[in-house]
């Protein structure tokens, strides 16, 4: 993972995703980038070089002169920050253009900030975050809160290990990096479902070539109630969680956990298509 984007809208959320991707990019060595995405009037015209082209009474030239000026200030806002990071600043669609960039310049990693259920909705908000999260083709970190000095030491991957996972290597290269524990975690209903989970998750660990790593189940009639209950009794760093995109988490008993869970937990939580 060597390309890292962080689409930015100068709030302090902001600013506590690009300081973790910042922690996360001098362990990758990998290059940052803060894209800004500025709004505009829904009549507004782009062409395939997303530049405003002439039309429906609006002018144009303002509309440049503050994208402009948006550069300037996301210039000078990445000034404070310690890695290097280059600067991109887009019109149109908060949530498309940030997966058209991803995709187009060939990002390995998305980090951003959303909000929890019942925070103020800024620019960047739990909704648009929820949407890069389930449609983005990469693997996306979504964060809460500020956490000065990241570091990864302990991650959990949750799962229910019925069916195969295929790309862990966001997992495996952030683990790596960190030289970080990782937790495989089940929620289960019953004592019975262990034995055919510890069965289960050694093939997987054997599969995946996975090492430091740890077994857990936990009793817990509701999913979401019991990783997260895990993730802060054992002090997790990092949730990992394969997606299906918009049909929810794969796995038969955890359903469409992923607005849940980055609503309600704190710690940042990484999803990645299976």
């Amino acid at each position: 993972m060597k390309n890292i984007i962080v689409p930015v809208d100068f709030t302090e959320l902001s600013e506590d995703a690009l300081i973790i991707a910042q922690s996360i990019a001098s362990k990758l060595n990998a290059e940052l980038t803060a894209l800004h995405v500025m709004n505009i009037p829904g009549e507004a015209l782009l062409n395939e070089e997303g530049a405003l082209v002439e039309g429906n009474g609006l002018d144009i030239h303002l509309l440049n002169e503050k994208r402009v000026t948006q550069e300037n200030k996301l210039k000078r806002w990445l000034k404070t920050f310690e890695w290097p990071t280059k600067s991109k600043v887009l019109m149109g669609n908060t949530v498309e253009k940030v997966l058209d960039y991803a995709e187009n310049e060939n990002m390995d990693l998305i980090i951003m900030g959303t909000h929890n259920l019942h925070g103020v909705k800024e620019h960047i908000s739990s909704t648009m975050g929820e949407q890069v999260m389930l449609q983005a083709s990469m693997p996306v970190i979504t964060v809460k809160c500020n956490r000065p000095d990241y570091v990864i030491k302990e991650m959990v991957f949750a799962h229910d290990f019925h069916q195969k996972s295929t790309k862990l290597h966001a997992i495996k290269t952030l683990q790596q990096a960190f030289d970080a524990r990782l937790h495989l975690l089940q929620i289960i209903n019953n004592k019975e479902e262990q034995n055919v989970g510890e069965n289960l998750m050694k093939s997987f660990v054997q599969e995946h070539g996975l090492s430091n790593v740890q077994f857990h189940f936990l009793e817990d009639k509701n999913v979401v109630d019991g990783i997260a209950r895990f993730s802060a009794e054992q002090k997790i760093d990092l949730l990992a969680l394969e997606t299906k995109g918009r049909r929810g988490f794969s796995s038969l008993i955890y359903g469409c956990v992923s607005s849940d869970l980055t609503h309600h937990m704190m710690a940042p939580i990484l999803t990645f298509k299976e």
